[in-house]
């Protein structure tokens, strides 16, 4: 009888999961910068260009969003071939917000040898971050691919995650909320509390009139949604870290957090949503 070859596999995702880089080192996690671009160059997110470097430009220029570099992807493939690799895991941002997950298909064709698995969250920032932490969990643990998939979708289905924005204009600029409604928004100070829903689309959850009453609001579904059980809890931002530290101390307080980060958005999420954002990702843990 022929020896049964053993499955090894590999993990990546794109720099929209806004997982610390040297978490994904520790973990030997893949990661796919994403592109900026700007009237003086192309820059990848993370890798070449901070938030801050975004936020202090946007008075002069928003850069517009796009694919990673093909090489970029085709190196880590090259490297898994090399490793001999079996299975290849990619945790995706959002298809309905980044045509990412089709281009790495794509490009997955060059490699038969390889088993690629994509998996998207249809979600971003921290929501993304937290399925991409579970499956390095689950294949640290010797489980199979499929058992993995299966995780993700359950995870996903129950995990909350909610944002508010100081201001709709960036995502209005970049297409990512309706122009009507950006601009109503703007002029009558509407701050939605903002959420993906199950396609991966951005919507509002609830419309309050000020920053402060959204942020209430998104407490509140928080609390709703978790009171008396336990969870896993992130709190994201857009280069303001000491309220995203108020914001994660409040949480502790109202609810059995098992563990908390706080994390910046990459500047890819930044672009859209401006500096200032807030925002809370939060799931079930037994």
């Amino acid at each position: 009888m022929s020896a049964v070859a053993e499955t090894k596999i590999a993990l990546f995702t794109d720099s929209g999961c806004d997982i610390d880089d040297n978490e994904l080192r520790e973990r030997e996690i893949g990661m796919i910068p994403l592109r900026l671009h700007y009237s003086n160059g192309d820059f990848r997110d993370r890798a070449e260009i901070t938030a801050r470097d975004v936020y202090s430009r946007l008075p002069q220029e928003i850069p517009r969003t796009s694919l990673p570099d093909a090489g970029d992807i085709t190196k880590l493939f090259d490297q898994y071939k090399e490793q001999g690799i079996t299975d290849v895991l990619y945790v995706s941002i959002s298809g309905n917000l980044s045509g990412t997950k089709n281009f790495v298909r794509l490009l997955a064709d060059d490699y038969p040898e390889l088993h690629v698995h994509i998996y998207d969250t249809c979600a971003l920032s921290y929501e993304q971050g937290f399925l991409v932490l579970a499956a390095d969990d689950d294949r640290k643990n010797g489980l199979p691919i499929g058992t993995i998939l299966n995780h993700l979708g359950h995870m996903r289905e129950n995990m909350l995650g909610l944002f508010v924005v100081r201001t709709l204009e960036y995502l209005k600029k970049g297409g990512r909320i309706g122009r009507v409604e950006g601009t109503l928004g703007t002029l009558l100070d509407i701050k939605p509390v903002i959420g993906c829903d199950a396609s991966g689309t951005y919507y509002s959850l609830h419309r309050t009139r000020g920053f402060q009453r959204a942020l209430r609001r998104m407490i509140d579904t928080a609390v709703e949604k978790f009171k008396g059980k336990s969870v896993r809890l992130a709190v994201v931002h857009g280069d303001v870290a000491q309220e995203a530290a108020s914001l994660a101390q409040e949480l502790k307080s109202l609810l059995c957090v098992r563990d908390v980060v706080i994390a910046p958005v990459s500047p890819v999420l930044g672009a859209h949503s401006g500096p200032g954002l807030l925002g809370i990702i939060a799931y079930e843990t037994p």
